[in-house]
């Protein structure tokens, strides 16, 4: 007898996506379905509440290692023994190379596997050979990957060939990179005091040397992470990487190169947010695009060699309860991993609260091990591969990232772009809509914009905020000494001999010995998501620890039950930006709730209740709260058709979920705070 296999889905109807939206309509009861569950990132990009596989993704994602590579460039070690398909990576850039030395030892020793090494300005200083020679100490460099990073890229090479030849270590052994970036400095920085095409000349020698001395080393880069830290969507990040990548394949064939040679040398780099299923879907979709690229130039082979690196993302950190940023860094490790990267820089959750602890970056490199081996994603080829709402966010990103892309070439490219402006414009359209978001709150910053923790214990302060904004000005304004190179060569004899020799961009001479002519446009400035509501809650924080934390009555109408949600809501909103709360009991009488305010010393009230309580009492005891010097009053909730009668008796403003809360805190912390402290 032949036995039927057995089928649950047999002796169950079918359920059709209709069948799921009309369940959730109900459950909605009325609310609008796209309003209410539809996602809208900044930069127009839309995320649906529901998928399933009618609109999954119309081609089809293949295997890892095949086209379009959606899925991964290579093939993932997978099964037991495997270790992790990506390398922890740290960021050296203390600027005494003795201690960055230290630092580096303890990252390797961690289990780091690249290493960043920043010279010159705002990173390890060397005057001469000697201090690589003791930031090097105790490294073995063909053991790691090993990446300088200099605005002087040749100045940068010509010290490690100098190291090399010393007999440290063999040259063409070592792994890594030193990539030369024009087009991200003269975004990030305004300025490229040696011009633009002394810029591009000199990335392109650094590339000959690497190709004759060095294969080991990558001398090219695409760095998205400028549009990111700008503030760009993710849209905007993927059509500059396309850009920036087209830019330098061009500028290289005209150099002399072939296109596959080039694709091989160069290297993308980004940073990620904390939005799972969009920035997963942004890096897999950066694959399909740029094999798209490369075959449309005859270079798809090169497209196996590409490597994707992960930065730490400077927009998303807070300086205010930054132990929440031991989970943003954990998130981005997790996107990362998902998402199939070469490497990736675990932010240092007190990155932004005096510069970092060893407790921090090994909390950093411990998060690769958590995720690697105790989660096992080390295990797992393409973890997001099958999700229909990853696959259908990585084909929308990928379509409209090429439109935009084809609209910047149109343009004249990236770097035309940056000089007329244009992309200065289109990322701050964006930021303008981050900000409002943050603003009201649509995007929440846990311990930031919500949920904060009046009591915290933070670790020891940075500089003031306005110490990066002055870093970028000393930048465009300095003038840095030592003598300009234009070749490798010439930069390690410089090194050997004792010549001073700049790891920064200096004003090099061109054929005539002129000074070549600087290319400046609008720097992208770089945007912070907590700015706005930190600086609030840190000119409060000032005045607690100057006296005692500046207060605010919670004035209860009607009863208990009647007060308590908006009761809680109005102490977490003014707890944002550093405000303690002290409730009073629960009346409906004007003059009782008077005396009441007056008795906790605050300036200012907030009238919590119900709708229904609201109408009857709302106007007698703002008058009331007015008559005995509350400074500003307001009321929990939407006015309605009753605001023009309720500011008539006093309310001066309302609180609600989506008001533009950062307005709300900025005029009364001008109020209480900065009026009192200049009276």
């Amino acid at each position: 007898m032949t036995r039927e296999p057995f089928r649950p889905s047999d002796d169950f109807p079918p359920v059709t996506p209709e069948t799921w939206r009309a369940k959730v309509e109900k459950d909605l009861k009325g609310a609008d379905f796209d309003r209410a569950l539809t996602y809208r990132s900044p930069g127009s990009l839309t995320a649906d509440p529901l998928y399933h596989a009618e609109g999954a993704a119309g081609d089809a994602s293949g295997f890892p290692g095949t086209a379009p590579f959606t899925r991964g460039f290579r093939i993932p070690v997978v099964g037991a023994g495997a270790r992790e398909p990506w390398s922890p990576a740290v960021v050296i850039e203390d600027a005494d190379p003795v201690e960055a030395n230290r630092r580096c030892l303890h990252d390797l020793s961690l289990g780091a596997q690249r290493v960043y090494l920043k010279l010159g300005r705002g990173g390890v200083e060397l005057g001469a050979g000697s201090d690589f020679t003791r930031l090097m100490d105790g490294v073995e460099p063909t053991f790691i990957e090993l990446v300088l990073e200099s605005t002087a890229p040749l100045s940068a090479a010509g010290l490690l060939a100098h190291f090399a030849a010393s007999g440290t270590v063999d040259l063409g052994a070592i792994r890594g990179a030193v990539s030369a970036d024009p087009l991200s400095r003269l975004a990030s920085e305004g300025l490229l005091m040696e011009g633009a095409e002394r810029a591009w000349k000199d990335t392109f020698e650094l590339t000959r040397w690497c190709g004759a001395e060095a294969p080991g080393l990558r001398s090219l880069r695409i760095d998205t992470t400028v549009c990111h830290r700008a503030g760009g969507s993710p849209v905007q990040e993927l059509a500059w990487g396309l850009a920036a990548g087209v830019e330098v394949l061009r500028r290289g064939v005209d150099a002399g190169f072939e296109t596959p040679e080039l694709a091989r040398r160069l290297e993308s780099h980004w940073s990620v947010s904390g939005d799972l299923f969009l920035e997963v879907a942004k890096l897999r979709a950066w694959r399909k695009v740029w094999a798209k690229v490369l075959a449309a130039t005859g270079a798809e082979d090169a497209i196996r060699d590409q490597q994707i690196h992960l930065r730490p993302s400077a927009r998303v950190p807070s300086r205010v309860d930054p132990w929440v940023n031991l989970l943003r860094s954990s998130a981005q490790v997790f996107i990362g991993a998902i998402a199939g990267v070469d490497s990736i820089v675990a932010a240092r959750w007190d990155e932004l609260s005096g510069g970092g602890s060893d407790f921090g970056r090994r909390a950093a490199i411990n998060s690769h091990h958590v995720l690697a081996e105790e989660s096992y994603l080390a295990r797992v080829a393409d973890p997001a591969g099958g999700s229909w709402a990853i696959e259908a966010l990585t084909e929308r990103l990928a379509e409209q990232s090429w439109t935009q892309f084809q609209q910047l070439e149109k343009a004249g490219g990236v770097q035309a772009a940056l000089l007329s402006g244009e992309i200065q414009r289109q990322i701050g359209d964006t930021v303008a809509e981050r900000r409002r978001d943050l603003a009201e709150r649509r995007h929440v910053k846990v311990g930031v914009s919500m949920y904060a923790n009046l009591t915290e214990q933070r670790p020891g302060e940075a500089d003031s905020p306005g110490t990066e904004a002055a870093t970028a000005d000393a930048v465009a304004e300095a003038k840095v000494s030592g003598v300009g190179v234009s070749t490798v060569d010439e930069a390690r004899a410089a090194w050997a001999d004792g010549t001073p020799i700049s790891l920064d961009s200096a004003i090099s001479l061109d054929s005539s010995g002129a000074d070549a002519e600087p290319t400046s446009c609008d720097a992208l400035a770089d945007f912070r998501e907590s700015e706005r509501f930190e600086a609030l809650r840190l000119a409060v924080d000032a005045a607690a620890a100057a006296g005692r934390r500046p207060n605010v009555c919670l004035a209860q109408l009607g009863s208990a039950s009647e007060a308590r949600a908006r009761t809680q809501f109005a102490a977490d909103f003014f707890a944002v930006a550093g405000f303690d709360s002290e409730p009073t009991e629960p009346t409906r009488d004007a003059e009782e709730l008077a005396a009441a305010f007056r008795a906790t010393g605050a300036e200012v009230a907030v009238l919590c209740a119900s709708d229904e309580v609201y109408q009857e009492l709302a106007a007698p005891v703002a008058r009331a709260l007015k008559e005995i010097g509350a400074r500003r009053v307001y009321l929990a909730g939407k006015p309605g058709d009753a605001e023009p009668e309720w500011r008539r008796a006093g309310i001066d403003d309302f609180i609600f979920l989506k008001c533009d809360a950062v307005e709300i805190l900025e005029a009364l912390v001008d109020l209480v705070v900065l009026q009192g402290r200049n009276s």
